[in-house]
C-alpha cells in the first residue's frame, strides 16, 4: 500500500509545528538555566500557565533574548487601551506588553527591531479564539 503524499500546504504546516516545538525546547532549556524550578511553578500556578517570547541567536541554536509572561488578560489590557489615544497601537502593545512580562531581557522594550518583532507575535497571542460577527 502506497503512502498518501502530503500536499505543500500539509507538508509547510508539519514544519511549523516542528520548528514550534524545537523553540519551545530551546525556551524551556533557557527558562530553567536563568529561574528555579520552583519559581517557573510558582509563575506558572499564580498565573494559569505562563508564555516564553524568545528570540533566537543568528544560527538559530539558541536563545539570546526572551521575556516570560504571564496570561493576557482583559484587566491589563484595559488599562493598556488609554494608551492607544495618546501613544497609538504600539504604545498599547508596550504597555501591554510590560504589564504581562513576569521577567526577562529588558533589551526588548529598549531594541526596536527586537520590540517590532516582540509586538507582533504577543499582538497573536491576544486574539484569542475564532470568533465571528454575523448579520441575518
Amino acid at each position: 500500500m502506497a503512502k498518501k503524499k502530503l500536499s505543500l500546504k500539509e507538508l509547510e504546516a508539519k514544519a511549523a509545528q516542528e520548528e514550534e516545538l524545537r523553540v519551545k525546547e530551546l525556551a524551556e532549556k533557557e527558562a530553567v538555566k536563568r529561574y528555579t524550578a520552583e519559581q517557573l511553578k510558582k509563575w506558572q500556578s499564580e498565573n494559569d500557565g505562563i508564555w516564553f517570547l524568545p528570540f533566537l541567536t543568528e544560527d538559530g541554536k539558541s536563545i539570546d533574548k526572551m521575556l516570560v509572561l504571564k496570561s493576557v488578560d482583559r484587566n491589563v489590557l484595559s488599562f493598556a487601551m488609554t494608551k492607544m489615544e495618546d501613544e497609538g497601537m504600539y504604545g498599547f502593545l508596550e504597555s501591554a506588553m510590560r504589564e504581562h512580562t513576569l521577567d526577562g531581557d529588558a533589551e526588548i522594550f529598549e531594541d526596536e527591531d527586537l520590540f517590532l518583532g516582540a509586538s507582533k507575535v504577543f499582538q497573536k497571542a491576544m486574539e484569542g479564539r475564532k470568533a465571528f460577527m454575523l448579520k441575518r
